[in-house]
């Protein structure tokens, strides 16, 4: 049995009063170690009850939340028929927003599913990262990071080609590919767990099936092999890697040592609240060595 330990974090910031009347879609670390908020008024309903559209009959409301010390910026977006799932800031003081799905109908005709606005809430640029998207990421030197589940690896969505079927590419700010994941050997993506930027030429991503963890640095990869399966997030700093708990258990997190290849679990790991009560997070994000959660409306932050 390994040992538990608690931390308990304050929350850093409250959302109370952006998000009357909104409800999350997702969190980020910006590139600037801003952090960045997606919220909608409505989530789109999904196809058939199951897949998420890509574009939508009905508009809808968006609002975008960029905050870095004392400073808030709120990027409304009343009238949007795109499904968006990802926010960045991107080119110093605007947005990219992505959605995760691209439908591919003809060679004439490929979604566009990330777009580029200005903090006025005009789009400036858009262009096509693929489909499947699982994580994206924007770097320090304006580059994108963005990884693929299964279904934008192996195709769907009209896509028999499919831009991610690497499961990782760099982009830069125009959505032009400058390198990718070369699946080698036994390091194949079937499915792009999770992804972390540490600086803007070292990326980790943990992938399935084989559950490594890809640490490619310079388009130099090296591969190591932790004891936890199935996480969706985890911080990383020197030769140690905090990851959430994996299958079932994704609000508890592990803290793993490196030891040669290998990374070895040393103690499981609970935030919880000034109160005690655990930290259930909506939406949560990486980068680096820092985690940011979104419990209702409080965010909490902790940095390795």
């Amino acid at each position: 049995m390994k040992k538990t330990k608690t931390i308990s974090l304050a929350p850093v910031a409250d959302l109370s009063g952006e998000m009357q009347d909104f409800s999350p879609v997702s969190i980020a670390i910006g590139p600037q170690n801003e952090w960045c908020f997606l919220l909608v008024r409505e989530y789109p309903p999904l196809i058939g009850g199951s897949f998420p559209s890509t574009v939508t009959k009905e508009q809808y409301h968006y609002k975008v939340i960029i905050m870095k010390g004392n400073e808030k910026k709120v990027i409304d977006l009343p009238d949007e028929k795109w499904n968006y799932h990802y926010v960045q800031t991107i080119d110093d003081d605007q947005v990219l927003l992505a959605g995760a799905r691209s439908y591919y109908h003809d060679a004439d005709h490929i979604e566009k599913n990330a777009r580029v606005y200005t903090s006025a809430g005009q789009c400036i640029r858009s262009f096509c990262l693929g489909d499947g998207i699982q994580d994206l990421y924007v770097t320090d030197s304006n580059t994108i990071w963005t990884s693929y589940f299964d279904e934008g690896v192996f195709g769907n969505y009209g896509w028999d080609e499919p831009i991610g079927s690497k499961g990782l590419i760099h982009w830069d700010a125009f959505g032009r590919q400058l390198e990718w994941h070369d699946p080698k050997g036994e390091h194949y993506i079937d499915d792009c767990y999770a992804m972390n930027i540490v600086s803007n030429e070292e990326v980790w991503f943990y992938y399935y099936s084989d559950f490594h963890i890809g640490v490619r640095v310079e388009g130099h990869t090296d591969y190591y092999v932790p004891d936890v399966k199935g996480a969706n997030l985890f911080a990383v700093k020197e030769d140690m890697l905090l990851m959430d708990g994996g299958y079932g258990n994704h609000d508890g997190f592990y803290e793993l040592k490196r030891k040669g290849s290998r990374y070895r679990t040393q103690k499981h790991i609970r935030f919880i609240k000034p109160n005690g009560v655990a930290i259930r997070s909506s939406a949560r994000s990486n980068r680096g060595n820092q985690l940011l959660f979104l419990d209702g409306t409080e965010v909490y932050y902790y940095e390795i």
